[in-house]
């Protein structure tokens, strides 16, 4: 009789039958828990048991043992819950699909309704857990979850970084510290996303592991371009100008000198300058003693992108007058460096 009552009622979650008209079904033999098989269908047959359920997510929930009836196709709603006939609204988030079935199973024996239950959780659809790729990268867009992922899957997903991409990427994770205040409260004094930058020279190569990072729902995961940077010489050398920097190189100041085709005879190599903007927007003059440099007793150092090495000589005498014997292009360029403004 119990078994009648409970298979009357769980048939209740695919539809209602009218009170005026109830419906005569036929009891079946239920079937043996122990050598129920069931077969998942579509996307559940390859989901993963370490999956966590989110907002978004497409669950159907069977009971197992009375003929594999169907409980409910439900959505987790946006607060992470969802509802079912008879059990009420059970939250969800960042349960796996055991972890389900087992919450299921439980509220089914505590309220009386199944003795011995046996729940499938499966999921049809994924939506709670999708990471983004922006940048820089052959296929940018949003991705989706279904295992534990690595940052390398990502950009395997995204068919890669292509030519013209900087050798690093900024990971954006939200940052669970930070707290969304309340009307008349003040803002919260940790971020909203904390940001990892990422060497990607050493992740494509196969470096550390540490590098490779789990991905999480929600996390983003930017390219930039990479753009161009310059050094420039100007003074009494052979071959005035700016000069490009390349990737992931270091250019040290006797190479940038010799990239300029090296010094004039009447070039005073003891009295060169770099002229450099520091974080701050401040302009620095630090003094280049290039003979020293030679002989090795002053240490060679390398140069940042929009760095200007002047060496002065007989004909060039200042640094205003070394910039004017350049490209017009170029003297614009340093005349922002100035200004502290970057240029256009």
């Amino acid at each position: 009789m119990r078994r009648s009552i409970a298979l009357l009622l769980f048939l209740s979650f695919i539809g209602p039958a009218s009170a005026q008209a109830p419906v005569q079904i036929p009891i079946q033999p239920p079937t043996d828990p122990q050598t129920a098989k069931v077969e998942p269908a579509g996307p559940a047959r390859d989901q993963s048991p370490d999956y966590r359920l989110g907002p978004g997510d497409s669950v159907q929930i069977t009971l197992v043992g009375l003929d594999n009836l169907s409980l409910k196709k439900v959505t987790v709603s946006n607060s992470g819950k969802i509802h079912l006939p008879y059990l009420g609204v059970i939250p969800v988030t960042d349960l796996t699909p055991a972890e389900l079935e087992a919450d299921i199973a439980a509220r089914l024996r505590n309220q009386k309704l199944v003795k011995e239950p046996q729940v499938q959780v499966l999921i049809t659809e994924y939506r709670a857990q999708p990471v983004y790729i922006l940048g820089e990268v052959g296929m940018p867009g949003q991705y989706v979850l279904r295992d534990k992922a690595y940052l390398m899957d990502l950009l395997t997903w995204a068919a890669g970084v292509n030519d013209v991409a900087r050798n690093y990427g900024f990971l954006y994770r939200r940052n669970p510290n930070h707290r969304t205040p309340e009307p008349g409260e003040p803002d919260s004094k940790e971020p909203l996303y904390t940001v990892t930058k990422v060497d990607l020279t050493s992740l494509l190569k196969g470096g550390p592991l540490g590098l490779d990072i789990v991905l999480q729902g929600g996390d983003l995961f930017h390219v930039p371009k990479r753009e161009t940077e310059f050094f420039f010489v100007v003074g009494d050398v052979n071959r005035t100008g700016s000069f490009t920097i390349p990737q992931a190189e270091t250019i040290l100041v006797s190479r940038a000198l010799a990239t300029a085709g090296g010094p004039q005879k009447t070039a005073k190599l003891s009295k060169g300058v770099l002229v450099r903007l520091n974080e701050a927007g401040q302009r620095q003059e630090i003094p280049l003693d290039f003979g020293a440099i030679f002989k090795g007793k002053k240490p060679d150092f390398p140069i940042k992108p929009n760095d200007i090495i002047f060496i002065p000589g007989s004909q060039v005498k200042t640094i205003g007058m070394g910039l004017m014997g350049i490209l017009p292009s170029v003297a614009e360029r340093t005349a922002f460096m100035h200004s502290g403004i970057n240029a256009p």
